[in-house]
């Protein structure tokens, strides 16, 4: 079979295919040419620069975007101008982190959706890539359209958090050596909807700062289904109040919300551009046909550092996926362009399966000595400040203080010395519990579940009246 193609970005704006040398997943590509006589269009309409670099020897470097060059396997690509008014020839029509969308291009993505146009849609309340300054998408007509209300406010959710290797130097009110990073979700298991071909054998997806999904109106008759969601243990807040994690986990407090990260729309839909000024001559207000859409609420989830580890050999990608991430993007190009057998040809095995109970206990540890660090702390500051106020901010030794003064500056010191030692000591027992809990699971994998084993080989035979064969 012939190798491997990589894309890159031709004038015309198209993401072509070129051949390269090395090995890859050629046989699935061959089964899947072999079904597709031409290859269905992609109109990727981006506020975002999804191409890679191109490096001194004129060779395409390593993007971020690599799902995007696995895909154009399968499709072709057309990179949409910003300003674009139609959507001509295009199968499928994705809309990435549309950041400073115009009326007009929101106008046309609402009549290409109503007119039966299949549409993935990715918006975001905080695109987390340093060198993109819109940091919030927009498109509040069109999901207006499609029933859908969004929360622009990042999602915490304290049941599914990422867990991250803090450094030294993340706070100096912690000495944590693993942080849970609350609005970074890592959806699992009940969360993703296995009922749903695009959701089917996936399990774990890795989110950044999303926002949450809700239907806008009970009486749409827009079909809302959930593909993946929030656990219970939620809290929104403003970007401005998500950056400081120790605080997070601190003044967490679970609202009992349910939102949706990723969701299908399907039925019939309603325009939200009947008074608009530049109404065209064709003005759908409904859609003619059943729309077919898949709205996220996130769209950093598709960059490499949150799904992959990616390594160039022989021009070729290796792909070490870490998470379910590209699967779920692959899931949905499938499905919407009408090829949902392809879903079944990926390994469906769940590899990603965390110690949940080990992280659910290190969590209220965490949530518990934290507080009391906090606590410890504050009472700190709170007693030096008095310090610092009665000696007028010199020393105390240069300073007149009457015999009350001198007593209560002697107890503020002693005070300090004491909050300090409880500090260390809150320090010390949170690193023993987590060690104790880490040896336990160690000891219980080295030695108990073996000696176990062991005990159930001699007594499974004589429960069932297996007896040794005597030799004679």
């Amino acid at each position: 079979p012939p190798p491997p193609p990589f894309f890159f970005q031709a004038e015309d704006g198209k993401l072509e295919a070129q051949e390269s040398r090395g090995l890859g997943d050629v046989y699935k590509r061959q089964v899947y040419k072999l079904n597709r006589s031409k290859k269905p269009m992609i109109g990727f309409l981006s506020w975002v620069d999804t191409t890679p670099p191109i490096m001194p020897n004129n060779q395409l470097g390593q993007g971020e975007y690599t799902i995007l060059e696995e895909l154009s396997y399968f499709y072709d690509f057309e990179f949409l101008d910003t300003d674009v008014q139609n959507f001509e020839g295009i199968d499928l029509l994705v809309v990435y982190h549309p950041s400073d969308v115009s009326e007009e291009t929101e106008y046309a993505i609402e009549q290409f959706i109503l007119s039966g146009g299949k549409s993935v849609i990715f918006v975001d309340p905080f695109f987390e890539k340093n060198d993109h300054s819109n940091k919030t998408s927009d498109l509040k007509n069109v999901l207006k359209t499609l029933n859908i209300n969004f929360n622009s406010n990042v999602i915490l959710d304290g049941a599914q958090a990422t867990r991250l290797q803090t450094q030294q130097n993340i706070s100096d009110n912690t000495s944590l050596q693993t942080l849970l990073k609350l609005n970074w979700p890592e959806v699992r298991g009940q969360f993703i909807n296995q009922s749903e071909e695009i959701g089917d054998g996936l399990s774990l997806i890795r989110l950044v700062s999303p926002g949450g999904l809700s239907q806008l109106n009970d009486e749409s008759e827009v079909i809302y289904t959930s593909i993946m969601s929030s656990s219970e243990a939620t809290m929104d807040l403003p970007i401005k109040e998500v950056l400081d994690p120790i605080k997070l986990i601190n003044n967490f407090k679970p609202s009992g919300v349910t939102y949706d990260f990723g969701v299908k729309l399907s039925g019939n839909a309603m325009s939200s551009f009947n008074d608009y000024d530049n109404i065209s001559d064709n003005h759908l207000d409904a859609s003619i046909k059943n729309i077919n859409v898949v709205v996220f609420s996130d769209a950093d989830f598709i960059r490499n550092a949150f799904w992959a580890r990616i390594q160039k050999f022989l021009d070729t990608n290796v792909i070490e996926a870490t998470s379910d991430n590209g699967s779920l993007v692959t899931n949905v190009f499938n499905s919407m362009t009408g090829y949902d057998e392809f879903i079944d040809l990926r390994n469906k095995e769940a590899p990603f399966r965390p110690f949940v109970v080990v992280q659910k206990l290190q969590a209220e540890a965490e949530q518990m000595y934290l507080g009391q660090e906090q606590q410890l702390q504050s009472e700190l500051d709170n007693i030096l400040n008095k310090i610092q106020n009665l000696s007028g901010g010199r020393d105390s030794e240069t300073v007149n203080l009457s015999d009350k003064q001198l007593m209560e500056l002697a107890n503020f010191q002693l005070q300090v010395e004491s909050t300090r030692q409880q500090l260390r000591e809150v320090r010390r027992n949170l690193s023993k519990d987590i060690d104790r809990l880490a040896n336990q699971i160690n000891i219980l994998n080295t030695f108990l579940i073996p000696l176990l084993l062991i005990i159930l080989m001699f007594l499974i035979p004589r429960q069932l009246g297996i007896k040794k064969r005597v030799n004679r």
